[in-house]
């Protein structure tokens, strides 16, 4: 009797830690989903800015170049 008491907590115990290994894997794999969401979110924040920083680069070559050409006019 005391033996198959000591297995039913044994199987008691093992299936309430995979329980718990299961409900932490699921909060982890939610943790990762959020972190590649943010992570994608702030790629394309980064990409805006130097879509920004192109743009700012080309003006202020073409804005060079109206200098120059205006230096040589004068």
């Amino acid at each position: 009797m005391r033996q198959k008491i000591i297995i039913c907590i044994a199987v008691i115990l093992t299936f309430g830690w995979i329980g718990i290994l299961d409900y932490e894997a699921k909060k982890l794999e939610e943790a990762i989903d959020n972190l590649n969401e943010t992570v994608t979110i702030q790629n394309e924040v980064l990409l805006q800015h130097k879509s920004t920083i192109v743009n700012n680069k080309s003006d202020i070559k073409l804005f060079l170049e109206i200098v120059h050409e205006f230096s040589n006019f004068i």
